[in-house]
């Protein structure tokens, strides 16, 4: 996580250098964190729909304990396409939740963070020692 960072306290760095606004430098960030979220959300509900398939066609036999809680002799999973955009949806909005405190914390704290940062120290390590808040 520190990296990124470091990543984005760069980009906003330059950003500002630049003289572009720090709306340009929220909705950059904005974009980048929902493609990140859309491209995980997306790949993590085909990972666990292919992962339901094989273990479906798996006929796992389960204990009798566990029969009487789900009501058959084997484990049966399902992806629901409804379920799985419910996921898509809710795991896109946390990110981009995150991806705006993200962008406006580094839009309001670029010219303290970046001017203040040497080569070999990140703004996370700041963070830690107070200067960077």
């Amino acid at each position: 996580m520190c990296d990124a960072v470091r990543e984005w306290t760069r980009k906003v760095g330059v950003t500002v250098a630049s003289a572009q606004g720090s709306s340009v430098t929220v909705r950059m960030l904005l974009w980048e964190s929902f493609l990140l979220g859309v491209f995980g959300a997306v790949v993590g509900a085909v990972v666990s729909a292919m992962t339901a398939g094989v273990l479906n066609s798996a006929n796992i036999h389960v204990p009798l304990s566990v029969q009487l809680f789900l009501m058959s002799d084997a484990l049966q999973l399902s992806a629901l396409p409804s379920a799985l955009g419910g996921a898509i949806a809710l795991i896109w909005l946390v990110t981009a939740a995150a991806g705006l405190y993200a962008a406006r914390w580094a839009a309001r704290h670029a010219h303290s963070c970046q001017l203040a940062l040497p080569p070999e120290r990140s703004c996370c390590e700041q963070l830690t020692a107070g200067r960077c808040s």
